[in-house]
């Protein structure tokens, strides 16, 4: 993979060889949260949430991530269309996790710098004191596993931070038509670097939609210059341009479904144990 830097001053992923990725060699791991025998409550959850929201605040990460958010408008077909929701899967038990916290205050500032008219999350692992936290915080809490297949009809933006593969494919596949496809963005792993790491023979077997989606993928690679390496490594905006498929590709829509070993977790009524 050879990156290329733009007139805008941005770094846009180009497909090439396979590689591994690098981590930055200087940014420290967050810290680890207390375990389960120390429960937390809910004061000092959004205490702890704020002082995260404060330590991206004007941060060069999220600044280059406001930045990169306005000019990928320039690649969607309908341009002057505005992100109306945020729909966040897989962001983890952040009352115990700092990395999940961080992402949590990173949804945060998401949220406000689009004026989302809506914010949805949803993680299995969510306890009863986090969906209280989160409703706090202004975010509807899903009640059931979607498994990613959520059709839109808006412009939205799923924050998807270091979710399994399969997530990915499913949320393609319910938004596997032109119009559907021009209105996601996804924030979370670089699909270039799934796409370098994996097969194509094993993502066609699992993930076909996100092998077939390649034509029509502008990924900008998201410069992880924040002081804690592994809150936001290898994270890469995507936005998509349905008309660079061709039209065979659309008559392929068979819904994916997997096994309990795949990276995903499944709803329990489709969980083939």
């Amino acid at each position: 993979m050879s990156n290329a830097t733009t007139n805008d001053g941005f770094t846009v992923v180009k497909k090439g060889k396979r590689r591994k990725p690098k981590r930055a060699p200087f940014q420290a791991p967050a810290a680890e949260t207390p375990g389960a025998e120390d429960e937390p409550d809910e004061a000092n959850v959004l205490r702890r949430i704020a002082e995260a929201e404060a330590d991206l605040v004007g941060s060069a990460y999220v600044q280059n991530l406001q930045d990169v958010l306005f000019k990928s408008a320039a690649f969607c077909r309908d341009k002057d269309s505005p992100v109306i929701h945020v729909v966040c899967y897989g962001l983890g038990s952040f009352s115990r996790c700092v990395n999940a916290r961080y992402q949590l205050a990173l949804l945060i500032c998401i949220r406000r710098y689009l004026s989302a008219s809506s914010a949805v999350v949803y993680d299995p692992v969510f306890t009863a004191l986090e969906r209280r936290v989160l409703a706090s915080l202004g975010f509807d809490v899903l009640e059931h596993n979607e498994e990613g297949k959520r059709c839109v009809k808006e412009r939205t933006l799923f924050f998807m931070p270091h979710c399994g593969t399969p997530l990915y494919n499913s949320l393609l596949w319910a938004n596997w038509t032109k119009t559907s496809l021009n209105n996601i963005l996804i924030l979370g792993n670089s699909f270039d670097t799934i796409w370098t790491n994996k097969l194509d023979r094993v993502l066609d077997e699992k993930c076909s939609f996100l092998l077939s989606v390649k034509p029509a993928v502008r990924e900008f690679a998201i410069v992880n210059n924040f002081r804690y390496a592994d809150v936001f490594n290898d994270m890469s905006l995507h936005a998509f341009d349905g008309a660079l498929l061709r039209d065979d590709v659309w008559l392929s829509k068979q819904e994916p479904f997997y096994g309990k070993d795949d990276e995903i977790v499944l709803a329990l009524r489709n969980c083939r144990v």
